[in-house]
């Protein structure tokens, strides 16, 4: 592979959000840079939307975007301390907005999906769960920075038991 051409590709094609990515981790790039680039994707209920994820260009809040945010902040090592940002994607998933409160699993996929360009595995199908997809790991954030720490617990907990 041609990384010299790669990373070309990269610089001079990518979102500035992967360019700050890229930086991040081949450039000693700055993680406040990646934060910066990230937060033009989060929405004023401080869950994230606008299509940070490429192929779901939905610009309000879902909860697989904002996995997607959590994902970012994990990899670049931003999910260290609690946080500002920290305590506001807490806040968002605290609404349950896109929560199923009986099944107790934020959707994969969400209704308002259909009025934006995307990948037809965003269309929302039936009740728009797909297994503990992003419910265990959006669960597993709100372990560390809810103060709700003993329900969500309960959900990381139940997907462990569902492998066995």
């Amino acid at each position: 592979m041609d990384t010299l051409k790669a990373s070309n590709f990269i610089k001079n094609n990518a979102r500035p959000l992967e360019k700050a990515l890229y930086s991040y981790f081949y450039e000693n790039g700055t993680r406040g840079k990646v934060i910066h680039e990230l937060l033009k994707y989060m929405n004023d209920d401080c869950g994230f939307g606008n299509a940070l994820e490429p192929d779901n260009w939905n610009r309000n809040s879902t909860p697989i975007t904002v996995n997607d945010a959590v994902m970012t902040l994990f990899k670049t090592g931003a999910l260290d301390e609690k946080s500002r940002l920290t305590d506001r994607i807490a806040h968002y998933l605290s609404s349950h907005d896109c929560f199923d409160e009986e099944k107790r699993r934020w959707l994969f996929a969400v209704e308002s999906n259909k009025d934006f360009p995307h990948a037809v595995w965003w269309e929302k199908k039936g009740d728009g769960i797909r297994g503990f997809n992003p419910t265990v790991s959006l669960a597993a954030f709100m372990c560390c920075f809810s103060e709700e720490r003993s329900y969500y617990m309960q959900i990381v907990l139940e997907a462990f038991q569902s492998f066995s």
